[in-house]
């Protein structure tokens, strides 16, 4: 009966989430910018007339809509405003905002009130005529009529250059490069139809070699390989219902694709450093699936729910396409809290391989992601739990994974707690006490990254990282890693780019 018990928990777990945070939600919200205060804006109009500054005043806040913003200066800017920058008090532009004016949401008559919708790097509010905002690309694209299609093609991807050490007995060091790219073509099909193709390729085979150094990490046995050549293909569908295009039908299929399980991958998220999660390389965990093999997926998003299942060969993860087969299943529900707060849970069952054999395991995460302010920075953070049971054994691995990122003008600051347990076979712990089972590891890590060079398609950012790990307490795991406090760092340079046309 244990996977009745299983979707109880993974329900259970779900609803505390949804009524704890949801009355986090406006508290972290609200706590960048109190109400009644000034907010001095430098507005660009039409991207050709001069740079002007504008007052606003906080009139009121809420999850849904965001802060409400009410003109203090007699002016005008009757030009359509495409960016907005927060003025800080010594004059220096310190983000990025945009605007949707409540009663022309074309942007036809003059700015008067309007609410803070969107923070991104590049935002522009009004698009030219017979051009609508993409969320997907961050920019505007031609209006499709119906009559005609329109294709979009993006191409991005980061190269980092690490050099990494750690300390004890197992301490090693190691020069590495980890990386990504991806590629992706989009293409409205009809007015309610659109259709896209992505491709996520590593050059890691290549550039990680043999792995990165990382106590505890299950991966390589204290060091994190690389990922294969191709991570991601697939090809995806999105059905819109109605007019209001609130409700969506997603179909996706790919030989290479990430399941309906977990959060977004570790590689995706801004609280993420470039250094996987223990968590990683224990399959069955939320950050495992991100480049599964035959995955068939579904969903249905009404406004801020998606709801998604997917079925995918699970004994085959993180290596080259293997024949096509399907033996494993997840299900994922997540829920936006408005624009600020999101959380969501998923279970399902995977085949892991062993040396007796492949093995069912029932899988469940749940995980919540806020995005607030702190006096106009960005503040984000990731909670993460997974658990593993194998149905062979009966027994449970479970771990627990909380990231952030503090973001000041150029500097991101990242935080890291993650405690998780272990098998000691695979980490070739030879056990000679009476701790044969799993045993809870735990790791705390910092780091720091500066953005030196913003240009329009690549970013150049330094940055270095330092890791406390924590042994067991257990004369095994202690003979084989040491006594006290264990300790890793890395210093790296990472390349970041973009295109898309």
């Amino acid at each position: 009966m244990w996977y009745k018990l299983g979707f109880i928990r993974f329900i259970k777990v779900f609803a505390f989430l949804l009524v704890s945070l949801s009355g986090l939600a406006k508290a972290s919200l609200c706590g960048g910018f109190p109400l009644n205060s000034i907010l001095e804006l430098k507005l660009k109009s039409g991207g050709l007339n001069p740079v002007q500054k504008i007052s606003f005043r906080v009139i009121s806040c809420s999850i849904e809509r965001g802060y409400e913003l009410q003109e203090e200066t007699q002016v005008k800017p009757s030009d359509l405003l495409l960016r907005g920058y927060f003025v800080d008090h010594d004059g220096r532009e310190t983000e990025e905002i945009a605007f949707v004016n409540e009663s022309d949401p074309n942007g036809l008559t003059p700015f008067e009130k309007g609410i803070l919708k969107k923070r991104t790097s590049e935002v522009f509010l009004n698009c030219p005529p017979l051009q609508k905002w993409d969320e997907g690309f961050d920019t505007c694209i031609a209006e499709n009529s119906g009559q005609s299609s329109h294709t979009l093609f993006m191409l991005h991807g980061y190269q980092y250059l690490n050099d990494a050490w750690t300390s004890g007995p197992r301490g090693q060091r190691a020069l590495t490069g980890p990386d990504h790219f991806m590629m992706m073509i989009d293409r409205d099909m009809t007015s309610k139809t659109n259709l896209s193709l992505k491709l996520m390729g590593s050059l890691e085979p290549v550039l990680v070699r043999p792995c990165t150094p990382q106590l505890f990490q299950v991966d390589a046995v204290d060091c994190f390989g690389p990922h294969d050549y191709l991570v991601n293909m697939a090809l995806k569908e999105v059905l819109s219902l109605g007019d209001k295009e609130n409700k969506k039908i997603i179909l996706e299929f790919g030989p290479k694709d990430d399941a309906a399980y977990g959060p977004v991958p570790y590689i995706m998220r801004d609280t993420a450093t470039n250094q996987a999660p223990l968590q990683h390389g224990i399959q069955g965990m939320a950050d495992t699936l991100h480049d599964t093999q035959w995955v068939t997926k579904g969903g249905f998003r009404w406004s801020q729910t998606l709801i998604e299942g997917s079925v995918f060969r699970g004994d085959n993860l993180g290596k080259w396409i293997g024949p096509y087969k399907q033996d494993s299943w997840s299900v994922r529900i997540n829920q936006d809290l408005g624009t600020y707060i999101s959380v969501g849970s998923s279970t399902g069952n995977i085949v892991i391989p062993n040396g007796n054999g492949p093995v069912h395991n029932r899988i469940l995460s749940t995980w919540a992601a806020t995005n607030s302010l702190i006096h106009g920075h960005d503040f984000k953070t990731e909670t993460i739990w997974s658990q593993v049971r194998n149905n062979q054994t009966k027994k449970d691995l479970s771990s627990f994974l909380e990231e952030f990122l503090f973001n000041l003008r150029k500097n991101n600051f990242y935080g890291q707690v993650e405690v998780l347990q272990e098998n000691p076979d695979d980490l070739n712990v030879l056990v000679t006490d009476r701790n044969t089972g799993a045993q809870w590891v735990k790791a705390v890590k910092g780091g720091y990254e500066r953005n030196v060079t913003s240009k329009e398609h690549y970013n150049i950012s330094p940055g270095f990282f330092v890791t406390e790990s924590f042994t067991p307490n257990s004369e095994s795991w202690q003979k084989a890693y040491g006594h006290g406090t264990l300790w890793g760092a890395w210093v790296s340079l990472k390349l970041s780019w973009s295109f898309h046309k």
